[in-house]
């Protein structure tokens, strides 16, 4: 591809002992390109409770109604307190009900442009990698924990009720985390016996038994003010002292809902691979073990909008 994303990193900490903090920086080639306002943060690191923020990376085609529902419904219901989608091609009636959710307010929701004037074909995934950065940005000193995941995965606690319970058990067990990997299994559609494909965690409870590799098709949660480079399936830079935690199967799982046709998953070393439909299925319904709780927010987020129609 012609374009890929770029990473500068300037600390200035390390560069002047000056108490005055620039106001615009630039990328300097001859002439300075284009000045950019410089947006000032407050520093906090010590973060009494868990505060949970989920950016969604650009989307792009349409998105039913219900779908939707069920993802924000899902991590409403595990704690997520806000929720920023970014919206690169989506269609017309995707776009209105996503604003339609953010302007009444139903759950705390920004929707972002994604204005990135290249094609797939030039640039990977509509510069995916910059908007990790971007939403990582958004987050540090403000959200103790950010989650990036896409609309068809959801993160699933094993051995804890919620996903802020799962965080704050982390940050004891491991205190020098920056980022906690969550390994994904595939719930492919192929497996199902029932054909539901609006409500997929609802009705879905079949899946591979075999856990991907971490790093392949692993998303993962960030605390944003320990990293300093992102990626999509990983971190790949941390602030000094902090390092990333692979979270083990048996405490949470990705739960990755889509179909599985010619999906080819790497093994042994990552020298080999298989059919991900050749795998052995097995039954999962810990999602539904939160599933009262998962179904209550559901209908509330349903009352809510009929009562705002």
């Amino acid at each position: 591809l012609p374009y890929t994303a770029a990473f500068f990193y300037c600390d200035l900490k390390s560069m002047t002992d000056s108490e005055l903090f620039p106001e615009y920086v630039t990328i300097y080639d001859k002439k300075p390109i284009k000045w950019f306002p410089i947006e000032k943060v407050t520093f906090k690191e010590d973060f009494k409770l868990p505060s949970l923020s989920l950016r969604v990376r650009p989307l792009y085609g349409h998105f039913s109604s219900l779908f939707l529902l069920q993802f924000l419904s899902y991590y409403v219901s595990e704690g997520v307190d806000q929720f920023i989608f970014y919206h690169h091609n989506v269609s017309q009636s995707t776009l209105e009900f996503l604003s339609y959710i953010a302007d009444t307010s139903i759950v705390s929701l920004t929707l972002l442009p994604w204005n990135v004037p290249l094609s797939n074909n030039e640039v990977h995934e509509y510069g995916q990698i910059v908007f990790t950065q971007d939403c990582l940005a958004r987050s540090r000193y403000k959200y103790s924990h950010t989650l990036l995941v896409d609309l068809d995965e959801f993160i699933v606690p094993k051995e804890h009720r919620t996903l802020v319970q799962l965080v704050t058990y982390l940050d004891e067990y491991y205190p020098y985390g920056g980022s906690y990997v969550i390994p994904n299994v595939l719930f492919c559609e192929e497996f199902q016996t029932v054909p539901n494909f609006s409500l997929p965690a609802l009705y879905h409870d079949q899946r591979q038994k075999t856990p991907w590799a971490y790093g392949y098709r692993s998303k993962y949660i960030a605390r944003a003010h320990r990293v300093r480079y992102g990626g999509v399936h990983q971190v790949w830079g941390f602030e000094n002292g902090y390092q990333e935690v692979n979270v083990p199967s048996s405490v949470a799982l990705l739960h990755h809902y889509k179909p599985c046709c010619g999906m080819q998953q790497t093994w042994f070393l990552h020298l080999l691979s298989f059919n991900v439909l050749d795998d052995q299925i097995m039954t999962d319904n810990s999602l539904h073990q939160n599933g009262g709780l998962f179904n209550d927010t559901l209908n509330q987020l349903l009352l809510r909008l009929k009562d705002n129609i």
